[in-house]
């Protein structure tokens, strides 16, 4: 069933519209628990259709069988009346919104980040969040960033297949100037998708600077074209399946099983989303490469929730 429960925002939207006229089946109800936890624009919508009550529900009642504290369900209600858009869903994009794009001042990555790392701690139980701390602790202690590749070393040459099952090689595209890859975990990551987002709207800026961007992520091609399906990218997003490439980078880690039961409440089925049982993913990443393939600026957290601000990317770029 948890294969199943990972939604696009369109689905959301059409299962929201359908909720305004039918009782939605048990399956429809526990997939948009999953999408609207995460997806803070849909969340929006919801209001804006007022499922205030219902949305409400959907999210608190989610996380009932951990005995959430009242405190936590208030924190939950306040923060869904305030929500705002910052995931960029097209379903409620017109008028003020547009307007409202075009004349707020931009927030940085960190910032959104930030924000969505708040909003998902105040509803996750303290038992469960210690539980996530402890089995994390050895990766955070072991420094893996230290093996990743650094600035100075050479990027190693790769091939990987985009969204529509096309080869694409790193010294093709190098061969037209500078490059930047961004590795994440996966469409299910909300902090990854944040991030992707801030790149799509940074990229224009990346290709008069010469450069090309190339997304690497080790899910399936299938998910990476839903994916690109939902929101069409500028940059080429390729599948790492294996993690043979991320290897190479030194970024592979493997999920600690204690974790593991917890992911897959979430809707979180990396067997799923990869197509095999490894449970690794890559740290999040960021090379900036010159012509030559040379590593110029790099990013690699263990810590998913921090990524490389676009802004910084171009600066590199500029240096080139």
């Amino acid at each position: 069933m948890m294969k199943r429960l990972m939604l696009t925002c369109r689905d959301a939207s059409r299962l929201l519209s359908k909720g305004q006229e039918q009782t939605l089946r048990l399956r429809e109800r526990w997939a948009l628990k999953v999408h609207m936890f995460f997806c803070v624009s849909c969340r929006h919508y919801a209001r804006q259709l007022r499922w205030m009550d219902q949305v409400f529900h959907l999210v608190a009642d989610r996380w009932g069988a951990y005995h959430m504290s009242a405190d936590a369900r208030e924190r939950i209600r306040a923060t869904l009346k305030k929500a705002e858009p910052l995931l960029n869903c097209d379903h409620y994009k017109t008028g003020e919104s547009h307007m409202n794009e075009t004349t707020s001042p931009p927030v940085s990555l960190a910032a959104q980040l930030r924000q969505t790392k708040a909003d998902f701690l105040s509803t996750v139980p303290v038992d469960i969040q210690e539980a996530l701390a402890a089995a994390s602790a050895p990766l955070v202690q072991a420094h893996l960033e230290q093996y990743a590749l650094g600035v100075g070393a050479l990027a190693p040459d790769f091939c990987l297949p985009n969204v529509d099952g096309k080869s694409v090689c790193l010294r093709d595209v190098l061969a037209k100037g500078p490059v930047v890859l961004s590795f994440y975990r996966g469409g299910w990551c909300p902090y990854c998708n944040l991030e992707l987002r801030a790149l799509q709207q940074s990229y224009p800026e990346m290709t008069a600077l010469g450069a090309t961007l190339l997304a690497i992520s080790p899910q399936l091609p299938d998910r990476s074209r839903a994916f690109a399906e939902e929101r069409p990218p500028s940059f080429e997003v390729l599948s790492d399946v294996g993690d043979a490439i991320a290897r190479k980078f030194g970024l592979v880690y493997t999920i600690p099983e204690a974790i593991r039961p917890i992911y897959q409440q979430w809707g979180i089925d990396l067997p799923a989303w990869n197509g095999d049982d490894s449970w690794k993913l890559p740290m999040p990443a960021t090379f900036v490469l010159d012509s030559a393939g040379t590593v110029r600026g790099a990013f690699v957290q263990m810590d998913y929730t921090q990524r490389m601000e676009p802004a910084d990317i171009i600066a590199i770029l500029r240096t080139l």
